[in-house]
């Protein structure tokens, strides 16, 4: 029953970004199709705007879901945050990706959650 619900939110804040963007004049002007996204992907973008990351146009959000998948895909190599962040860093403003490498392991890469604990802690 939780599923359902939460694939009813995501449908819902995906048919609302959709029509907020197109709304507030946010695409550009020759009307790009939009990029695919799935619903992991929805809820990794919906997972960074309380932490003030703008995505004001469709190719930011390519850009932000391209860095949370590359980031788990690291994640397999390395099993290291710090060896992951250090790319991002180069990229994104430190907090940016923080935020980045929290969201992509809750939604692209959940195995990896273990990796976000604290040393010395359970």
């Amino acid at each position: 029953m939780a599923l359902r619900s939460r694939a009813l939110a995501v449908a819902a804040v995906a048919a609302f970004s959709g029509v907020a963007l197109s709304s507030c004049g946010l695409r550009s002007p020759r009307q790009e199709p939009a990029p695919d996204l799935t619903v992991a992907d929805v809820l990794y973008l919906t997972e960074l705007r309380p932490a003030d990351v703008e995505l004001k146009t469709p190719d930011a959000s390519v850009d932000y879901t391209r860095a949370g998948r590359d980031t788990c895909a690291s994640l397999e190599k390395s099993k290291s945050v710090p060896a992951v962040a250090k790319p991002l860093a180069s990229s994104f403003y430190p907090d940016e990706a923080s935020v980045i490498i929290v969201a992509a392991i809750h939604n692209y890469c959940p195995q990896h959650v273990g990796l976000l604990a604290l040393p010395g802690r359970a």
